[in-house]
């Protein structure tokens, strides 16, 4: 005991533990703490990274339908590109040769029908600052009646005409600008331009602009919402941004943005960047017509409710810590009735099953000794019943194996051997020679105890070839098996007890001539065997004779059918077994049920090493 306490002081030098049940309990308590705060904080950082990971896939649909909107909005300039390109009026007016001479007069009319084409779609489309038409005869129209160009400000040297020129054909947005083609005019707009083509595709005849102020942009993006300090900017292909929430900050050089990261990063993914202003993600989405939609999300903003996951982990170390304090005080007074089943466990463990457990109050401990107890006398009982079963599984065996070779049998079948040998019956000596040793080879095999149901067909119908050659005047019998259940299993030398009986006791003191009837049959719930006699049958008194026999009494010889019926239930089991009809004067069915089992094979060569080793 000295030993074991300074063992326990070794381990625990800190707190002088007395008993087995303190340093469980204290060693317990340490193990819970460190899971619940290493949980605690395991769970912390796996909600952190679950909300920033589901946080970026917000931002990445908020930017995608962002993205949707503004290509929206773009598509519906390029169908009014598309109207100009189609509208015959447009067309013919910017054709190089249209009217002869000055031809004022003959333009007017024209131009008045496009402006007031072009005017009507202002009308409907107030994010639209002008829409015009260069051609490269010089013709020029506006959506406006009088429009004075700007002497200063030539429309072949704009950015936006050169880039539609080499567009050929296609939509081309610029970045940002003061539009000042116009005389007096200055206005901060994205210019959408494009060359108008030809029917044949190859040629064209001028270029289509539409300026678009940003209010609709402006509009757009200021609505959107990434937490307290997140935003949405839109640069184009060349890193100039297109627009910002602090754009004036952006131009005067107090703010600047991640571009050229912004620049390289593909379409649909994002990076993180921590500088001065503290960490945040980039979410980067790319547009058909080369513009850059990136979403900014603070850090900060994602996580912001870290300190309630704090307070939440300080009050839930506090609960368990009170938690434990309490267990272990139960602890002392559970650990009574608890040492009493121990000792009671013991004394089981040394063979002593007539112990009981003393249930003082029914709680869990008081529950936990009756179902020892009740265990206990299961455990009593399942350990009488394996004696009983195998004491009666060893005297079922050895009376099968007493039962095997009946001398009387073979006495009376060797003599009718002799006689018929006397008497000059050659085939029926060497027919009932063959039939005795096939009959005892099956009886002495060391095969399995389950055969086929062939190999049991073929030993009875070597039985019954012998005693109808003993009995000719008093014996007949018909086997009626099916093919189907040949090689089904059954146990060894099963029907042979039967046929017996009913020979000895039902037909050989029957005045006339006898028959047995062997049948086999399949049914849902397995095989039946039917051993059918027309003898002398018995009363009721005699069947209740048959079932409470003493054990080991056999019937002229052969194995008592009680015996055989254990036999089959101690093998199959208790649903399986012997039931018999009879009535005096009428004769005797005895049926046997087993259960459908694969068969196991052939005995022959079994029998043959018997045989070899017999002799």
């Amino acid at each position: 005991m000295l030993e074991r306490f300074r063992d326990r002081r070794a381990f625990f030098p800190i707190f002088p533990l007395k008993s087995i049940q303190s340093s469980i309990a204290f060693a317990f308590s340490v193990l819970i703490l460190l899971t619940v705060a290493a949980t605690s904080l395991i769970a912390y950082r796996l909600s952190v990274s679950a909300v920033e990971r589901n946080s970026k896939g917000y931002i990445r649909e908020v930017i995608n339908q962002v993205n949707t909107n503004i290509q929206s909005y773009v598509d519906n300039m390029e169908n009014i590109s598309l109207l100009a390109m189609t509208n015959k009026d447009v067309k013919y007016y910017i054709s190089g040769n249209s009217f002869v001479g000055n031809g004022n007069e003959e333009r007017r009319p024209y131009e008045k029908r496009i402006s007031d084409l072009f005017q009507a779609i202002l009308y409907t489309r107030k994010d639209i600052a002008s829409i015009m038409v260069f051609g490269y005869n010089g013709r020029f129209v506006s959506d406006r009646r009088i429009t004075t160009l700007n002497p200063n400000a030539k429309a072949e040297e704009q950015a936006w005409y050169k880039d539609a020129r080499r567009a050929s054909g296609k939509s081309v947005i610029s970045a940002p600008h003061v539009q000042n083609i116009l005389q007096d005019e200055y206005r901060w707009v994205v210019s959408l331009s494009r060359e108008l083509k030809n029917s044949d595709g190859l040629t064209a005849d001028g270029i289509f602009l539409v300026d678009l102020n940003l209010s609709v942009i402006n509009d757009l993006l200021s609505q959107i919402n990434l937490g307290k300090k997140g935003y949405v900017f839109i640069v184009d292909r060349s890193g100039n941004i297109v627009y910002h929430p602090q754009q004036q900050l952006i131009y005067s050089g107090l703010r600047s943005e991640k571009i050229a990261e912004v620049g390289s990063a593909p379409s649909g993914t994002a990076f993180k960047v921590e500088d001065d202003e503290g960490k945040r993600f980039y979410s980067v989405q790319d547009t058909s017509f080369g513009w850059k939609i990136v979403g900014v999300a603070y850090a900060g903003d994602l996580i912001g409710y870290r300190s309630t996951l704090i307070n939440f982990l300080l009050i839930t170390l506090g609960g368990v810590a009170v938690s434990l304090v309490i267990s272990v005080l139960l602890s002392h007074r559970l650990s009574r009735p608890i040492r009493n089943l121990q000792r009671n466990m013991r004394k089981v463990e040394k063979g002593n099953f007539d112990v009981q457990a003393e249930v003082a109050q029914m709680n869990e401990i008081g529950q936990l000794a009756r179902t020892f107890n009740m265990m206990v006398g299961q455990i009593k009982n399942l350990m009488q019943e394996i004696v009983v079963t195998h004491e009666n599984k060893r005297k079922s065996e050895l009376q099968l194996l007493q039962a095997q070779i009946n001398p009387h049998f073979l006495y009376n079948t060797l003599d009718s051997i002799v006689w018929m040998a006397e008497t000059k019956q050659h085939e029926e000596v060497v027919l009932m020679t063959s039939a005795l040793a096939k009959l005892f080879r099956a009886s002495i095999t060391k095969e399995q105890e389950l055969v086929p149901v062939r190999i049991e067909v073929e030993h009875i119908t070597n039985y019954l070839l012998i005693q109808k050659m003993r009995y000719s005047s008093k014996l007949d019998y018909r086997l009626e098996i099916p093919d189907s259940i040949l090689e089904y299993g059954t146990l060894k030398i099963l029907l042979q007890p039967f046929v017996e009986n009913a020979i000895y006791h039902g037909i050989r003191n029957k005045p006339g001539i006898g028959t047995i009837v062997v049948r086999g049959m399949e049914t849902g719930e397995g095989i039946v065997f039917e051993v059918e006699d027309d003898g002398l049958g018995m009363t009721e008194e005699q069947l209740e004779k048959i079932w409470h026999a003493p054990d080991g009494e056999r019937r002229s010889g052969g194995i008592g059918i009680r015996n055989v019926n254990e036999r089959i239930q101690l093998y199959f089991g208790r649903s399986y077994g012997i039931a018999i009809r009879s009535e005096l004067a009428e004769g005797t069915v005895v049926t046997i049920r087993i259960p459908k089992t694969k068969g196991t094979g052939e005995p022959d060569d079994a029998g043959q090493r018997a045989e070899g080793s017999a002799s």
